[in-house]
């Protein structure tokens, strides 16, 4: 199965996490994790494929891509990176996956126009930004190859 996991600057405490910042954190200690009520949690497989979307303002990009190792599982917290933010988002995200094939994109991959129309999945091209309001999507195998193109462009 293929996903789109979309992530966007996370308010905690007095700071701002930028989405960015959350993706590389969680690429780095190869797991991805999830709110309790992250939406399509339960149905994300070993082996699935994972495009990560970076939204919110000056974003709309394709990040990177990974293969998920196992089925989310609540877990107790792992630390071994001493970000400062850290704590706070693992008393938030207590599930997680470990994932693996990790590859960061040399360039992200904008979700432009061009791009939008050719997908599927969005159904209405001038409110396209509704389709990456979930934290986790769908994604079809034939809309997967075209953002996958495009990447390698």
């Amino acid at each position: 199965m293929y996903w789109i996991f979309i992530l966007n600057d996370l308010s905690s405490s007095n700071t701002v996490i930028l989405a960015q910042d959350i993706a590389d954190y969680l690429l780095a200690k190869k797991v991805w994790q999830y709110t309790p009520t992250t939406p399509n949690m339960s149905k994300v497989k070993n082996g699935d494929r994972v495009l990560i979307y970076l939204a919110g303002k000056g974003r709309k990009y394709f990040y990177a891509v990974f293969d998920i190792q196992e089925q989310v599982k609540q877990m107790n917290p792992v630390s071994n990176e001493g970000v400062e933010w850290e704590e706070d988002f693992n008393r938030i995200f207590k599930f997680r996956s470990p994932i693996d094939k990790v590859e960061k994109f040399k360039q992200p991959i904008l979700l432009d126009e061009a791009l939008r129309n050719k997908l599927s999945f969005i159904g209405d091209k001038k409110n396209w930004g509704l389709y990456f309001r979930q934290g986790i999507r769908s994604l079809s195998e034939q809309d997967y190859q075209i953002i996958m193109d495009s990447i390698r462009k």
